[in-house]
Protein backbone atom coordinates (compact mmCIF):
# COMPACT_ATOMS: atom_id res chain seq x y z
CA UNK A 1 0.00 0.00 0.00
CA UNK A 2 1.28 3.47 -1.25
CA UNK A 3 0.66 6.50 1.30
CA UNK A 4 0.66 9.48 -0.37
CA UNK A 5 0.03 13.05 0.71
CA UNK A 6 0.05 16.45 -1.23
CA UNK A 7 1.20 18.01 1.79
CA UNK A 8 3.03 16.61 4.79
CA UNK A 9 4.60 17.80 7.71
CA UNK A 10 7.33 16.02 9.94
CA UNK A 11 6.16 17.58 13.09
CA UNK A 12 2.46 16.24 12.65
CA UNK A 13 2.37 13.13 10.83
CA UNK A 14 3.01 10.01 12.92
CA UNK A 15 5.23 8.35 10.01
CA UNK A 16 7.12 11.28 10.12
CA UNK A 17 7.14 11.88 13.69
CA UNK A 18 9.14 8.09 14.05
CA UNK A 19 11.74 9.76 12.16
CA UNK A 20 13.30 11.70 14.58
CA UNK A 21 14.30 9.33 16.54
CA UNK A 22 18.41 8.21 15.81
CA UNK A 23 17.05 4.59 16.32
CA UNK A 24 14.31 4.23 14.11
CA UNK A 25 14.66 2.77 10.73
CA UNK A 26 12.02 5.28 9.42
CA UNK A 27 14.83 7.88 9.56
CA UNK A 28 16.50 7.04 6.69
CA UNK A 29 13.66 8.48 4.70
CA UNK A 30 14.77 12.21 5.44
CA UNK A 31 18.23 13.78 4.57
CA UNK A 32 19.50 14.12 8.04
CA UNK A 33 23.02 16.60 9.18
CA UNK A 34 24.75 17.98 12.32
CA UNK A 35 24.86 21.57 12.33
CA UNK A 36 28.38 23.49 11.25
CA UNK A 37 28.80 25.09 14.77
CA UNK A 38 26.55 27.58 16.20
CA UNK A 39 26.11 31.51 16.07
CA UNK A 40 27.51 34.25 18.42
CA UNK A 41 24.18 33.52 20.25
CA UNK A 42 24.15 30.00 20.63
CA UNK A 43 21.75 28.40 18.24
CA UNK A 44 22.42 25.98 15.72
CA UNK A 45 23.73 26.61 12.38
CA UNK A 46 22.42 24.73 9.19
CA UNK A 47 24.70 22.26 7.84
CA UNK A 48 25.07 24.99 4.59
CA UNK A 49 23.57 27.86 3.03
CA UNK A 50 20.91 26.30 0.96
CA UNK A 51 18.09 28.44 0.72
CA UNK A 52 14.45 27.30 -0.20
CA UNK A 53 13.16 27.27 -3.74
CA UNK A 54 10.76 30.10 -3.30
CA UNK A 55 12.16 31.54 -1.20
CA UNK A 56 15.80 31.99 -1.16
CA UNK A 57 15.83 34.08 2.37
CA UNK A 58 14.87 30.80 4.24
CA UNK A 59 16.88 27.43 4.82
CA UNK A 60 15.88 24.98 3.10
CA UNK A 61 17.15 23.02 6.38
CA UNK A 62 14.76 22.57 9.52
CA UNK A 63 16.40 21.75 13.27
CA UNK A 64 15.10 19.03 14.87
CA UNK A 65 15.98 19.79 19.36
CA UNK A 66 14.88 16.11 20.10
CA UNK A 67 17.70 14.97 17.78
CA UNK A 68 20.20 17.76 17.59
CA UNK A 69 19.89 17.80 14.08
CA UNK A 70 18.92 19.23 10.92
CA UNK A 71 16.36 17.90 7.95
CA UNK A 72 16.21 19.08 4.64
CA UNK A 73 12.81 20.45 3.57
CA UNK A 74 12.14 21.38 0.13
CA UNK A 75 9.78 23.95 0.35
CA UNK A 76 6.99 24.78 -2.45
CA UNK A 77 4.99 27.59 -1.48
CA UNK A 78 4.79 27.27 2.22
CA UNK A 79 6.28 26.75 5.18
CA UNK A 80 4.74 24.10 6.31
CA UNK A 81 4.89 21.84 3.26
CA UNK A 82 7.48 19.36 3.69
CA UNK A 83 8.70 16.23 0.80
Amino acid sequence: MLRCFEASWLDTDPCQKSAKSRDNPKRDWYIWKDSRGKAEDGTPLPPNNWAQIFDSEHSAWNYDKTTDQWYLVRRTFSSLRHD
